[in-house]
Formats: C-alpha cells, structure tokens, sequence
C-alpha cells in the first residue's frame, strides 16, 4: 500500500482545504495517508474551528462554501468528515500542545499527538510528501 505524509502548517482555507481534499483522493486512490498539523495549522484540529480565506478574501470564506456546494463539491467540514470517514490519519504537534497553541481537550476526535521524530518517520516512509 502507497502511503502519502501532508505537513499541514496553516490554518487558512485555501491551504487546509487544499491539503484535505489531496488526502482524501489518495485515500479513495487506496493510499494510506497522514496528515501532520504544526504551527497555526494545529487549529484545524480544533473542534470548532472554521477556517477561512486570509485577508481581504476572509469575509468571502461562507460565499465561496455557498458557491461550491452549489457546484456539487463538499465544503471544509465535509472534506474533514470524509477524511476521517476514509481512515485519514490526523496528527497534531506534541511541542504545539506542549506550548500551548492548542489543548488535549480541544481536539477533535481521532487526532492524535505525536512528535516531529515520529512524523519524520512516517514522511520517510511515505511514497509522496507534500506540505501546506
């Protein structure tokens, strides 16, 4: 089985939206995939959490969701639904958690904490590696 390694280091739509739809085709494509939240990017794991478009797009974020619906494509949280539906592996940083970007509590469930030594592990082993 062909596994894919996704750094995921911000929390904006275009970037988080982008790294869970590449995850979710490489799972439907048979791919074991992970998915490694550092830095602002821990707050997608973040119950809760909506990301949306960096500024000046940022107020554009539920029109854009409105639009691709409407297109037939799934939004942010249904991408984050599928994902975990498909057996996508999501990880958030230990130093983040330690240094407090994000509480154990705050997770969503099915993320795990791990550290970069252990995600490096995954990445090495993975046949494609891409970062957001």
């Amino acid at each position: 089985m062909k596994k894919v390694a996704i750094i995921l280091r911000s929390c904006d739509y275009e970037s988080a939206m982008s790294a869970f739809m590449l995850a979710n085709s490489s799972a439907i494509l048979g791919s074991e995939v992970h998915i490694y939240m550092i830095f602002r990017g821990v707050r997608i794991a973040k119950k809760g959490f909506k990301p949306k478009f960096t500024r000046p797009m940022g107020p554009l974020t539920n029109a854009f969701e409105r639009r691709i619906k409407k297109q037939g494509f799934d939004t942010f949280q249904e991408q984050l639904d599928v994902a975990r539906e498909l057996g996508v592996k999501l990880h958030v940083c230990d130093l983040c958690v330690r240094i407090g970007l994000l509480k154990k509590e705050q997770l969503i469930d099915g993320v795990d904490i791990i550290g970069m030594p252990r995600f490096a592990e995954l990445a090495e082993e993975s046949d494609s590696q891409f970062s957001f």
